[in-house]
């Protein structure tokens, strides 16, 4: 079934590749870092190689593609609030900013971003929306 010899599989027959797939995975599909400060906001990526900034008074839209669904148990018992997946920020040079529902904390960067940004920024009743906590 294989194409590899077995010398390439462990004691329980699993290839030897998947450990290192699997480590390579964890390396390099690490969430961003997502920084809120008083001039603007910033993105390091990459274990920081990559970083992006936005300028408060630079950015051009807010865009999301929030959705509030509530997972219950037997109808009754509230489990957990998914408040959306993507919540993007893009600046004056296209600079593009996204929270992820891999980061924490999504309605407080929404909070930060209504503190900061000028509410004809925001898409069409993302401004006013008020997710659960």
């Amino acid at each position: 079934m294989y194409l590899l010899p077995p010398s390439h599989r462990t004691l329980n027959r699993m290839p030897l590749w998947w450990p290192l797939l699997f480590l390579g995975l964890l390396l390099f599909a690490r969430p961003k870092t997502i920084v809120v400060s008083a001039t603007g906001l910033v993105s390091y990526g990459g274990y920081g190689l990559r970083r992006r900034f936005i300028l408060w008074p630079e950015v051009l839209a807010v865009t999301s593609d929030w959705e509030e669904q509530r997972l219950t148990l037997n109808l009754t018992a509230l489990l957990w609030v998914f408040t959306g997946f993507n919540l993007e920020v893009t600046g004056s040079d296209r600079t593009r900013i996204v929270h992820t529902i891999l980061l924490r904390n999504q309605p407080r960067f929404l909070e930060d971003l209504r503190q900061h940004v000028p509410a004809n920024a925001f898409a069409p009743g993302l401004y006013e929306w008020q997710p659960s906590r």
